[in-house]
C-alpha cells in the first residue's frame, strides 16, 4: 500500500503494534529470555512467578567456570590486555562468589577511557559469557541515556530502576511489584554505561532504589554482587571557508550552540538534497495558543525557536528522503529508538490536513507535521511492523507545552502547545549528541555556548575534548572558524576533576598490581 494511502487509523494501528513489539524486546533486555513480565494487573503474584520464572529458568552450566568462559570470550572478541583485565576481574569475582556467596563480598569496578578504546567490547564479551552459561537474565545492562543504552543492547538506568525524573523530592517512592523485586534479586551483575554523565544524586537515588528492590538497605546498589561502572570523566586541520562547505560528500558538523545547529542544519539539508536530487519538504510544527490576539512577531519568534534539552520538537523541520536524522526523545527503548540515536529518514506518511504548498520546483512547505516519519538503521533490519514497510520503525508527532517561565521562551505572553516530530537532521549535531560517534569527515565549531556582544565565549574544555576525537583522521577534521588562542591555551579541566581522575589512576595501578599478584598474565591466563 502506498504510504500516501495510509489513513490515521492505519498509522495508529501500526503505532500500537510497534509499541507492543517495543515492550516485548524491552522485556527481553530487562528480564532475560525466559518470558515477558507484562501481565494482567489482577494476576496472582505467585502465578506470575511460577509461570515466568520458576518453571522456565534454565539450569546454569556448571561444567566451566566463569573465568574460563571469560577466556573464550576474550578470544572471540580479540580483547587487548586492558580489556581482558576488565573482563576477568568480573569473571574471577563471580567464580569466588559462586563458591563462597556469604564471604565473597561485593565487587564494585570502574572501567574508563575515551571513546574508541573499546569499553563496549568488554560489555559484549561479558554478555557472551552469561549467554554461554544460560544466565543472560542474571546480567543487567543499562546506560545513563537512551543512546548509550541502545549502543550496548541495554535499557536506561531510569527505566530499569523505575526512576522518575519528574518526581518531586517530597513525593513518595512508588511500591514495586513482587515480580519486579524477584527479577532484581536474581541479578548477579549490573553494568551502568556512560556513568560519567550521570549526576552523583541520580546515582545515589539508583542505589537507594535497588536497595528497596532487593530488600537490602545496607549495601550499595542493593548488594548486587558485581557492579561495573563505565564511562569517560573527561567527556561530556586547515580552516574552511563557509562557501566551501558541502554536505554532499558525507561531511558532518558539530557545534556547541543550538541556534547555530538550527540554522546550519537547514542549509545543510538543502545542500544535501539538491546534490542527491531529492525533494525538500519543510514541516512547520503546529502551535496552539491559549488566547488570541498575539502579535505576528511573537508567533514568528516561537516558531523560529528550535529544539533543545527541554523541548524535543523543532519549530521547523527540513526533510529530504534518505537524509540522516537523530531522534530527540526516548520513544521505544526496546527498538533502540532513543534520544541521540541516528537513523536514515526512509519516508514520511503525509497528513491530508496539512497539504504542501510549493515554494520552488523542489521545495514544498506544510503548515503542520506529517502523520509520521519512517526511520531505518542496521538495528531495524529484522523489524516487521504490521501496515509498515519491512525494516522500518515509525515515529509519530508528539506535543510539548511552551511555557513563558522557560528561559528560552520568556518572550511568550501565554502558554503555547507545539506539536511536531521529535526528529531533527543529523548533518549538524551538538557536541553532547555527538558523543560516541565518529566520522570520516567532520566540521568542528570550537566555541563556547554563550555569546556576549557578538563574541562567543571560550570553548569549554569538555566540548573541546568531545569534539576533537570525533574525526577518524586528522586530515578529515575541518574548522568552521579561525582558531582563537583562548580556546586552547590554558584551557584546562577543573582542578577538582583533575584530582579525582588522578585518584582513579592510582586505583587502576593498585588494581593492576593486585591482579598480577594473583598469577595472571596480560591475557588473563594463570601463570603456572
Amino acid at each position: 500500500m502506498p504510504l500516501s494511502d495510509l489513513s490515521v487509523d492505519d498509522v495508529q494501528a501500526a503505532a500500537k503494534a510497534q509499541e507492543l513489539l517495543h515492550l516485548q524486546m524491552l522485556d527481553e533486555i530487562e528480564t532475560g529470555p525466559q518470558g515477558s513480565r507484562h501481565h494482567a494487573p489482577n494476576a496472582d503474584v505467585d502465578d506470575v512467578l511460577a509461570r515466568h520464572y520458576d518453571a522456565e529458568v534454565p539450569l546454569p552450566h556448571r561444567t566451566q567456570g566463569t573465568a574460563i568462559q571469560g577466556h573464550l570470550a576474550t578470544s572471540e572478541y580479540s580483547l587487548n590486555p586492558l580489556q581482558t583485565r576488565a573482563l576477568q576481574l568480573v569473571c574471577r569475582f563471580l567464580d569466588t562468589h559462586s563458591a563462597h556467596p556469604d564471604s565473597a563480598g561485593q565487587h564494585l569496578q570502574y572501567t574508563g577511557g575515551p571513546g574508541g578504546t573499546g569499553k563496549s567490547r568488554v560489555v559484549e564479551a561479558l554478555k557472551l559469557v552469561f549467554s554461554a552459561r544460560a544466565q543472560a537474565h542474571l546480567l543487567q545492562i543499562t546506560g545513563t541515556s537512551g543512546s548509550a543504552a541502545a549502543q550496548i543492547g541495554g535499557t536506561t538506568l531510569h527505566s530499569a530502576c523505575g526512576l522518575d525524573t519528574r518526581r518531586s523530592a517530597d513525593k513518595r517512592i512508588p511500591l514495586f511489584s513482587e515480580a519486579k523485586k524477584w527479577v532484581w534479586k536474581q541479578k548477579l551483575v549490573l553494568v551502568i554505561d556512560e556513568v560519567s554523565i550521570l549526576g552523583g544524586t541520580t546515582l545515589y537515588e539508583a542505589s537507594c532504589r535497588l536497595q528497596s528492590l532487593r530488600d537490602c538497605p545496607d549495601k550499595p546498589f542493593g548488594g548486587i554482587p558485581a557492579v561495573l561502572l563505565m564511562g569517560d570523566f573527561y567527556q561530556f586541520a586547515p580552516l574552511i571557508d563557509r562557501s566551501d562547505i558541502t554536505f554532499s560528500n558525507g561531511l558532518r558538523a558539530i557545534t556547541p550552540l543550538n541556534r547555530n545547529r538550527w540554522s546550519l542544519n537547514m542549509e545543510a539539508v538543502v545542500d544535501w538534497a539538491r546534490f542527491n536530487e531529492r525533494h525538500i519538504s519543510v514541516f512547520v510544527s503546529t502551535h496552539t495558543w491559549r488566547r488570541a490576539g498575539l502579535s505576528q512577531y511573537e508567533i514568528a519568534q516561537a516558531i523560529e525557536q528550535g529544539d533543545d534539552s527541554k523541548c524535543k520538537i523543532p519549530g521547523i523541520l527540513f526533510y529530504a528522503q534518505g537524509m540522516p536524522v537523530v531522534v530527540n526523545k526516548n520513544l521505544y527503548t526496546g527498538l533502540k529508538v532513543v534520544n541521540g540515536a541516528e537513523f536514515t529518514a526512509a519516508d514520511i506518511i503525509p497528513n491530508p490536513k496539512h497539504p504542501g504548498y510549493h515554494l520552488a520546483d523542489d521545495v514544498t512547505i506544510h503548515f503542520g507535521p506529517p502523520l509520521g516519519i519512517l526511520l531505518q538503521s542496521s538495528d531495524t533490519a529484522s523489524l516487521a511492523v504490521p501496515v509498515l514497510p519491512a525494516e522500518m520503525v515509525l515515529v509519530r508527532p508528539i506535543s510539548h507545552i511552551l511555557e513563558p517561565t522557560d528561559s528560552h521562551f520568556k518572550f511568550l505572553s501565554t502558554k503555547c502547545i507545539r506539536r511536531g516530530l521529535p526528529v531533527v537532521p543529523a548533518l549538524f549535531l551538538t557536541d553532547y549528541i555527538s558523543q560516541s560517534k565518529t566520522f570520516a569527515k567532520v566540521l568542528l565549531e570550537l566555541r563556547g555556548n554563550r555569546v556576549t556582544n557578538g563574541e562567543p565565549s571560550k570553548c569549554d574544555f569538555t566540548s573541546l575534548y568531545v569534539q576533537l576525537p570525533r574525526g577518524t583522521t586528522l586530515r578529515g577534521i575541518k574548522l568552521l572558524s579561525p582558531v582563537r588562542p583562548q580556546d586552547f591555551i590554558g584551557n584546562k579541566l577543573d582542578q577538582t576533576m583533575v584530582d579525582a581522575m588522578q585518584r582513579l589512576k592510582n586505583l587502576a595501578s593498585e588494581t593492576k598490581r593486585i591482579y598480577e599478584s594473583l598469577g595472571c598474565d596480560a591475557s588473563g591466563h594463570a601463570i603456572l
